[in-house]
């Protein structure tokens, strides 16, 4: 989530927030969890929007951890926390290694019903980098160096589309709600056509 300039980690804090209050101004319970491969950061709150400060003050000091992603390990620290069933917005990019089914399919199976935000930069999708390069994976720090060509440009946009349509069709197959969204997108219109 923090790539580049970490807009990604920015963008998914604002629509987090902005998440939190409705709920919360609707009087419902709201539970934070930040996770990387293994949950860090916990926040139960009660009912209210005056909770709003605390969801921003939590949101505030989270910063990207760089270790590998494992939806698998915060699915199940919250079933195993939480007191009862409901909504999981599962907020993320989904670029887990161990792969995000086995997260979500817990959730399904303990009768949470889960919401999935993908979000990337417009960059992840169609990156325009030629030449010469060195990449480095943010979260294991491996370092690749590579040559790129028109060619692997093309390679890559189509594997991307694939990872997207993997998201879609996994989520069409158990109906599940899934907003995709970039993150040149205002973020407060997404949260509206959430809410439509």
């Amino acid at each position: 989530m923090s790539h580049g300039s970490g807009e990604k980690f920015d963008y998914a804090r604002r629509v987090a927030a902005a998440l939190a209050y409705i709920a919360l101004a609707d009087m419902d319970r709201v539970s934070m969890y930040a996770y990387s491969d293994a949950v860090t950061e916990v926040l139960p709150l009660p009912r209210g929007k005056d909770r709003i400060l605390s969801v921003l003050r939590f949101l505030e000091n989270l910063q990207p951890s760089g270790e590998a992603t494992r939806l698998q390990a915060a699915a199940t620290s919250l079933v195993h926390r939480a007191s009862r069933s409901g909504l999981v917005i599962v907020l993320s990019d989904l670029y887990d290694q161990q792969g995000f089914r086995t997260g979500l399919d817990l959730l399904r199976y303990r009768r949470f019903e889960p919401h999935v935000i993908q979000l990337h930069t417009v960059q992840e999708a169609n990156p325009t980098w030629l030449g010469d390069i060195e990449l480095e994976d943010a979260e294991s720090g491996d370092l690749r160096k590579l040559t790129i060509t028109e060619r692997k440009l093309r390679q890559y946009r189509e594997l991307f589309s694939e990872f997207l349509q993997s998201i879609d069709g996994y989520c069409q197959m158990y109906s599940l709600s899934c907003t995709r969204t970039t993150t040149d997108l205002p973020f407060d219109e997404l949260i509206l056509r959430m809410m439509r």
